[in-house]
């Protein structure tokens, strides 16, 4: 009984090696991807402060450099 046994597992652990030497071919597949300028969007609006002094006295103005137009009056700083 004890030789049925060993002798199985003897088999049972040579086909596990000879099975696992088999190559097994992978091909990557090269996918390369483009975008135009159109279709790039930020996910953050971009913004920029301009100042101005008038009499004396400072104001400031935010410009949307995303959207360019903008986005304030002009506030007293």
């Amino acid at each position: 009984m004890k030789s049925r046994i060993r002798k199985a597992l003897v088999y049972l652990l040579l086909s596990f090696f000879v099975l696992s030497n088999i190559p097994n071919d992978v091909q990557a597949v090269s996918q390369v991807t483009t975008y135009s300028i159109e279709e790039i969007k930020p996910y953050a609006e971009e913004s920029k402060w301009y100042y101005r002094d008038v009499n004396g006295r400072q104001q400031k103005r935010l410009w949307s450099r995303t959207y360019g137009y903008w986005i304030t009056d002009w506030i007293w700083a």
